[in-house]
């Protein structure tokens, strides 16, 4: 890696935790180079602007965490169900990748920017499609192979499955407890247990 690409990833990478904890508006230029000390200069040498960097964040470093972490595990899947409750409890409980606290950073994106920014609407809605769609197409494959019944919409599962993680991660925001993240799980084990065949 050159010097320029070791500059501009740890600029994402400084600026991925701020947004993270302080919300993307609350998060300045000023306030990333400071903490990496870096000049201006070498931030716009590599962003022409706060928002293409911020797109960067996401299509960078949120969407790649996002694949690795819940949608990989689920395109190696022997059994659909099981693939899904392993990649959610290993992500709820032990990646150390993300905070209690601070909540999911695709969901504290979408409720602050989708509104405001088409841009950032985009890129987010790409990451929740791309995870849906997973869950489709391996609950359908779990269909063929006389796993999941076939009278189950894998589409709606795929919704309730995403919607239920993501309201997870903003309500574990006020408690900031795993213990939250352990009974959503029971229940989402029992819901994928419901829809085998």
């Amino acid at each position: 890696m050159s010097k320029g690409e070791e500059t501009r990833a740890k600029i994402l990478e400084k600026a991925f935790h701020l947004i993270y904890q302080n919300g993307y508006q609350a998060t300045s230029i000023d306030n990333i180079i400071k903490q990496i000390q870096e000049t201006k200069g070498a931030f716009y040498y590599h962003f022409p602007n706060k928002q293409k960097m911020g797109l960067a964040v996401i299509n960078e470093i949120i969407y790649p965490r996002l694949m690795k972490n819940l949608i990989e595990p689920l395109q190696q899947a022997l059994s659909p169900t099981e693939a899904i409750y392993h990649a959610f409890s290993q992500f709820l409980l032990k990646t150390s990748d993300f905070q209690i606290r601070f909540g999911c950073p695709t969901n504290n994106l979408i409720q602050e920017m989708s509104p405001l920014n088409e841009s950032f609407n985009e890129a987010l809605k790409k990451i929740i499609d791309k995870w849906q769609n997973t869950i489709v197409e391996v609950l359908k494959t779990g269909q063929k192979k006389g796993q999941i019944q076939t009278e189950i919409d894998v589409e709606s599962v795929a919704l309730f499955v995403v919607v239920g993680y993501e309201g997870l991660r903003s309500v574990g925001k006020i408690y900031q407890s795993k213990t939250l993240y352990q009974a959503y799980l029971r229940q989402l084990k029992a819901y994928l247990s419901s829809i085998k065949a």
